[in-house]
């Protein structure tokens, strides 16, 4: 019944062997951690999961989050990974890197669509918003020896936002 097209939500509670049987089986992983820490479920170990080589995106869990935004469940992921990390002297937590990428690339091979859509590369599609960061009221603190990534992971999506590109028919 587990195959390619299923994608597990939260999978806070894995085994080993459950973990290997998603990995074998090419099924995907919902990674939902500020939903995990709002309902007080448990931590979901991303780290794991990546050294194993499972599929992971990363999603919001609405229902039961405190919002939907992505780059919030970006931040509660590395978060989250953090808390793990507590008392264990060579755990290594996932970066903002892993974290940009179940959020992006991850998320897509979790849903099989990687051929196009998860990334930049030429032909692939994808959805924009156009920011003002300039604005005096902006939440983005841009500190010039940050790159890219980490200043978008310091974004709140609000009135900054001044143009949307929707491409992507999903």
């Amino acid at each position: 019944m587990i195959g390619r097209n299923s994608i597990l939500g939260h999978c806070i509670h894995m085994t080993e062997e459950e973990l290997h049987l998603l990995r074998d089986k090419k099924a995907g992983i919902a990674h939902c951690p500020a939903s995990n820490i709002a309902l007080k479920s448990g931590l979901f170990d991303a780290r794991r999961a990546l050294t194993l080589g499972l599929k992971i995106g990363l999603g919001s869990d609405c229902a039961a989050g405190y919002n939907c935004c992505m780059l919030d469940n970006l931040r509660q992921a590395i978060i989250t990974s953090n808390v793990l990390a507590l008392g264990k002297e060579n755990y290594q937590t996932i970066t903002y890197k892993d974290a940009f990428r179940m959020a992006t690339l991850g998320g897509a091979q979790a849903l099989n669509m990687d051929g196009c859509i998860g990334n930049f590369c030429v032909g692939k599609e994808f959805d924009a918003l156009l920011i003002d960061v300039e604005s005096p009221d902006t939440p983005i603190d841009i500190f010039h020896k940050d790159i890219f990534v980490q200043q978008i992971l310091r974004f709140k999506y609000d009135e900054s936002i001044k143009n949307r590109h929707i491409l992507s028919p999903f």
